[in-house]
């Protein structure tokens, strides 16, 4: 829900247009700046129709809720924009926010991680999963990598998560597990990471 606190309303987030609810829970809600976009997670395909379904079911995906044009469509979409992605599950964030996704002030893009292999056309290893992290741009309709090393060539080698993007939608901060995002991180740590153009 959303609670406008000057005008003393709630309004339900989680439908798919005006009114139609899914029978499925919503959860880790992230809101734009201007409160027009909340994004959410939730394993259920019904919330966007538009796009195929997946061939593997009962995964996480990520939504975004539009509230001025009272529309959700599917962030966490496959490479060529047009159906739920394959692979497990989406972490939810251990940070303050608690938050599966973070949301640009505009709402233009939406950080999220994800273990799915077919987000994006960057190869990813489909035997040895891991999550990383991607950042899904609203124009386009489409995502991108963000857990890579500087040149966007080497991949992060094991898990990243905790993702925040700045309120311009240029930089993400994230925690990743990998020794391959810079040179010489060897402590075998999590640590920061901050991606950018």
């Amino acid at each position: 829900y959303l609670r406008d606190i000057n005008a003393g309303t709630t309004t339900q987030v989680s439908l798919i247009d005006t009114h139609t609810e899914v029978a499925a829970n919503a959860r880790y809600p992230s809101l734009s700046a201007d409160g027009r976009f909340v994004v959410f997670q939730s394993m259920d395909q019904g919330w966007d129709t538009s796009m195929a379904p997946s061939t593997s079911p009962g995964s996480d995906y990520i939504f975004l809720r539009d509230l001025q044009n009272l529309k959700t469509t599917l962030v966490s979409v496959d490479v060529l924009g047009k159906s739920y992605p394959n692979g497990v599950n989406y972490l939810h964030s251990s940070g303050g926010s608690g938050a599966a996704s973070s949301i640009s002030r505009d709402g233009r893009y939406i950080v999220y991680n994800s273990s799915s292999t077919n987000l994006t056309a960057d190869v990813l290893d489909v035997v040895n999963v891991t999550v990383h992290i991607f950042r899904y741009d609203r124009q386009s309709g489409l995502n991108t990598l963000i857990s890579v090393a500087s040149g966007g060539k080497v991949l992060g080698n094991t898990h990243s998560e905790n993702e925040t993007i700045s309120g311009d939608g240029r930089y993400v901060i994230f925690q990743s597990f990998a020794a391959t995002l810079v040179e010489n991180d060897g402590n075998d740590k999590g640590d920061i990471f901050r991606r950018g153009p």
